[in-house]
């Protein structure tokens, strides 16, 4: 009887398989459907490993897409559909995905170092863990439920998006859709009124950023970069905290006042409608200090500069909370 007949056709091919090998032929496997068809697009494609350098993916439907390992490097994804693709250790350096919708999807390992998430980018209930987001653009997405970790990389990072993020690496927090941690980039952020408790801006660039009413007593501000931002009634000292750390640079007409008697670094930011009163400011090196505008009294309370270095300083212009100039009185043991 024909072995068609009396054998399915995998059994068959299986069959034949034996018997070569049997006979000591050499067998040819078949080739693996794994491998992916790097021109295939649509729902549930198989692009992983594929080098997709500079493709031009604008609109393309990739729901589900498995996109594991692939180099996606300059590639164009503006408004693509990539919901529940998997990204696990893909390559999406200066990828561009503004207007995507990347909802759900898997960065896992990913590196989207200069990747931009822009305006309309459906970031919600991302997995982020891991990912490498080093200088990437997170402005004008949505990232309500995402999920990040310890691994994720924000060094250089550039915010200003919607929506509440899940989990954060350690050391970094949100406010206002910002990203706050060391080295992210705050280049024209809206911070006003800012009141976390103690903020890392450790080499973050605060370029032309609002801080306005901003709380910073407790900040680390060693070697952010600050030229420019507005700093107008911002609060950098209580009875029991300074700012941490030495800014790189400050806007035209503020400066960097230390306590002298502290171990680390501490010190406050003088400036026309900086806040100081209230606190503590005994053992600071204010000479040839400008104070104004500077607010050191108000409110009932006064500022105790018991042992501060006041030679030099110019206390002329000192304003009361309200605007009104005011004298020394509000100040105790000058």
């Amino acid at each position: 009887m024909p072995i068609s007949r009396r054998y399915p056709r995998v059994g068959r091919a299986l069959l034949i398989t034996s018997l070569a090998a049997a006979l000591g032929a050499v067998v040819v496997p078949a080739a693996s459907a794994a491998s992916a068809n790097c021109a295939a697009r649509g729902e549930s494609v198989d692009l992983s490993g594929c080098d997709l350098t500079s493709a031009n993916l604008t609109g393309v439907e990739l729901t589900l897409a498995n996109l594991t390992g692939a180099n996606l490097t300059d590639a164009n994804l503006t408004g693509a559909n990539l919901n529940t693709a998997n990204l696990t250790n893909a390559t999406l350096t200066r990828a561009n995905f503004t207007g995507a919708n990347v909802e759900t999807a898997t960065f896992t390992g990913a590196n989207a170092t200069s990747a931009v998430f822009g305006t309309g980018t459906n970031l919600n209930f991302a997995n982020l863990e891991g990912t490498n987001l080093t200088g990437a653009t997170l402005t004008g997405a949505s990232m309500a439920y995402a999920n990040m970790s310890d691994a994720t990389v924000l060094t250089g990072v550039k915010s200003g998006y919607t929506g509440a993020i899940n989990t954060l690496p350690t050391g970094w927090q949100a406010a206002a859709g910002y990203l706050i941690g060391p080295g992210a980039n705050l280049t024209d952020a809206v911070l006003t009124g800012l009141d976390l408790l103690e903020p890392n801006f450790e080499n973050a660039v605060l370029t032309n950023a609002n801080l306005t009413n901003a709380n910073l007593a407790d900040a680390n501000l060693q070697g952010a970069t600050m030229s420019g931002a507005t700093l107008t009634g911002v609060r950098s000292a209580t009875w029991s905290s300074w700012i941490r750390g030495v800014p790189a640079s400050l806007p035209t007409g503020w400066s960097f006042k230390r306590n002298l008697t502290a171990t680390t670094p501490r010190g406050v930011l003088i400036g026309p409608g900086a806040i100081l009163y209230s606190s503590d400011l005994g053992g600071f090196d204010f000479s040839n200090a400008d104070f104004a505008g500077v607010k050191l009294g108000g409110f009932g309370e006064a500022t105790d500069m018991t042992g501060a270095n006041l030679s030099g300083a110019d206390l002329s212009g000192l304003a009361d909370p309200n605007g009104p100039t005011v004298g020394t009185g509000g100040l105790q043991d000058v």
